[in-house]
């Protein structure tokens, strides 16, 4: 695995590991699958590598980014914490290293920044996968998902349920750093049954500022839903059956305004968020599916 950085034009360092072939000028054949990772700030490469890396081949290399504030990544100033920055990052990051047509591969906020590139470059973008993700917060959506995820999946009582809804409401209505200190262990057990744990998550270089000021500004608001229509290529657009932080039904409405884009939607059963910690078998054989038609 090539470990590396490279500086964009604001002097900020980007981190990257490249796994299979190698980055080439004059490699027309080998295809680049650009991952992504979710909750900026809280984690990085570490948490993803060892599930994305499985699709790398002798076609196909698997290029982790670091987005900026996170992992080990420059931070920067507050302002430029938002997906419309990230996604000028990636666009710059791609220029600089000649990586042309990517397959974007995103998780969670990565799914958000994969979006947003593909409405904004619709020609530099030869498929997107997204995994546990959508184009906007849907609080009600997401209390609802979490009712259903609490009762029938981690067998809770209508009663648990019920207060723990309540408390994800209260989450989104004014998220900070102090509610999630108080409500972490709780939460972070409850994303799937095979969760990743405090201590995995710990492994990462964390950046506290830049998580505090995606959920206090831009989880809340940010809504990419307008643009989707100029998205064209492929997308495989995976999601867990009771995934309560994307639900499923979030994702089918996010699907269906992607009107120009040849979309297959896989709801894997049985998961939560990430749907791969708890069906790793499947989730992998519907992204190699994908892969074989459109590489």
């Amino acid at each position: 695995m090539l470990m590396a950085y490279i500086e964009l034009k604001d002097k900020l360092q980007i981190y990257y590991e490249t796994l299979g072939p190698a980055l080439s000028l004059g490699d027309q054949e080998t295809k680049t699958l650009l991952f992504i990772h979710g909750a900026p700030g809280l984690v990085d490469t570490h948490m993803y590598s060892d599930f994305w890396g499985r699709f790398a081949a002798d076609k196909l290399r698997i290029v982790f980014y670091e987005q900026r504030g996170s992992g080990r990544s420059d931070d920067c100033t507050l302002d430029k914490l938002n997906i419309a920055q990230h996604v000028s990052d990636l666009h710059e990051f791609c220029q600089t290293l000649n990586i042309q047509q990517p397959i974007l591969a995103g998780v969670s906020h990565g799914g958000y920044i994969s979006l947003a590139y593909a409405s904004r470059y619709p020609n530099d973008v030869a498929a997107l996968i997204l995994c546990n993700t959508n184009a906007k917060r849907e609080t009600d959506e997401r209390v609802a998902a979490c009712y259903k995820s609490l009762t029938e999946y981690f067998g809770k009582t209508k009663e648990e349920a019920t207060a723990i809804s309540e408390k994800l409401r209260m989450c989104d209505a004014n998220w900070d750093a102090n509610w999630d200190a108080d409500n972490y262990k709780l939460f972070i057990n409850l994303y799937s049954k095979n969760a990743y744990t405090p201590q995995e998550i710990a492994q990462c270089q964390q950046h506290p500022m830049t998580w505090q000021k995606f959920m206090t500004d831009e989880f809340g608001t940010f809504d990419l839903t307008a643009d989707l229509y100029r998205i064209t290529c492929s997308v495989l657009y995976l999601a867990g059956e009771y995934d309560w932080v994307h639900p499923p039904i979030c994702s089918e409405s996010t699907a269906k305004l992607m009107c120009n884009a040849n979309v297959e939607r896989v709801v894997i059963k049985n998961t939560g968020d990430p749907i791969y910690r708890d069906q790793p078998q499947l989730t992998q054989q519907a992204i190699q599916q994908f892969l074989s038609k459109i590489l």
